[in-house]
């Protein structure tokens, strides 16, 4: 194997110019010698002593060396290569070095990357699309949903208005079991009077003890306004509250109190406290005292409820809720009884004995 063969054309290049430093080195080392003599007036030429007085003459300036070809050598060194430039940047070996494999594989690695990054981009927006159309289905299929609850509910009011029988009206009527005995005594005392309904004028979606409900008023082809509660008992399925529809109350109120009755009846009452502590419910220590009027009536009954007890801490937890009460008082499903005695100065005290809502709105509740 000959000498330069295997390194490339960098080692050969490298050996080329290491060859012509040799050849040339003892050349400029010979001048050197022979330069390091000065030439004297003696030995000068004689066209050269002017030119020999005029270098001792003429000095360089301060700061100012002249460098002969010694100093040259002294500067290089005996044995030291000239620099490559190439190899001090450590640039152009690595680019030579590195082999065609490698070059190719990086080039493919790059042109997967790219390809990759496009194939994203393809796929984003596609799913960007995909998205408006499955947002425009969804808002689509809301529309139809609330399309066919408003029918249901405009369904549930028209019905419900237009019955003329105590089964019509049970039909579209909540709790109809438990409402029934209530409408059998109810319309011994009143009509049925049929109405044609025309629209809804103001309605508001609110929730009851976890159930919702819509709070609404409707309106007949006469002009008439009918304040309506309904419960959503469906996805297109409602209720109408007849009690609160009838402000249903087991005695008008000033039968209540004439005829005193002694067994617990559930009252829809407007209720507010109260200081009036007289004859046996005096004792302000052993009971609470309310205000008790009706809605179409407001002649007052005053009810008194045992500290301590279930119904006082409803009532007392109630109104500390409250942060301002209403003139007349809120409208609370109260369980009364007057007491059992038949002193006449007593006669407008009654017992308080369950608190059942909040408002006049019955809701079952598990236990």
């Amino acid at each position: 194997m000959k000498p330069n063969e295997g390194k490339g054309w960098q080692g050969l290049s490298r050996e080329l110019r290491h060859w012509s430093w040799k050849r040339l080195r003892p050349k400029i080392k010979r001048a050197s010698d022979e330069k390091r003599r000065e030439p004297t007036l003696k030995d000068s030429p004689p066209e050269l002593d002017s030119k020999a007085i005029s270098l001792k003459v003429h000095k360089p300036p301060l700061g100012i060396t002249k460098t002969t070809p010694a100093q040259v050598e002294e500067i290089l060194g005996d044995e030291e290569e000239p620099e490559d430039i190439e190899e001090k940047w450590g640039l152009m070996d690595r680019v030579r070095d590195i082999p065609i494999g490698w070059q190719i594989l990086g080039i493919l690695i790059l042109a997967g990357i790219i390809t990759q990054s496009t194939r994203m981009i393809v796929e984003g927006r596609k799913n960007r699309e995909k998205a408006i159309t499955i947002n425009t289905s969804i808002l689509e299929q809301d529309q139809e949903e609330i399309q066919s609850v408003e029918q249901a509910l405009h369904q549930t009011i028209r019905s419900y208005l237009a019955a003329d029988s105590l089964e019509k009206k049970l039909k579209w009527s909540r709790y109809p079991e438990r409402v029934k005995p209530m409408m059998e005594q109810y319309y011994q005392n009143h009509t049925f009077k049929p109405l044609d309904f025309d629209h809804i004028k103001s309605i508001n979606f609110v929730t009851f003890w976890s159930r919702p409900f819509v709070l609404l008023t409707a309106y007949t082809t006469s002009g008439d306004s009918v304040f309506m509660t309904v419960e959503q008992t469906g996805n297109t399925a409602f209720k109408v509250d007849w009690e609160t529809d009838v402000y249903y109350l087991p005695m008008d109120w000033q039968s209540f109190i004439k005829q005193r009755p002694t067994q617990s009846l559930n009252m829809r009452v407007l209720v507010k406290p109260d200081n009036h502590y007289a004859y046996q419910f005096r004792d302000e220590e052993k009971y609470e005292c309310f205000r008790l009027v009706s809605r179409d009536d407001h002649t007052p009954v005053y009810g008194y409820v045992e500290r301590g007890s279930p119904a006082w801490k409803d009532l007392r937890y109630f109104f500390e809720l409250r942060k301002k009460s209403s003139k007349q008082g809120e409208p609370l499903i109260l369980t009364l009884r007057f007491p059992d005695t038949n002193n006449p100065k007593t006669d407008k005290g009654v017992m308080i004995e369950r608190f059942l809502s909040n408002r006049w709105l019955y809701v079952e509740r598990k236990p």
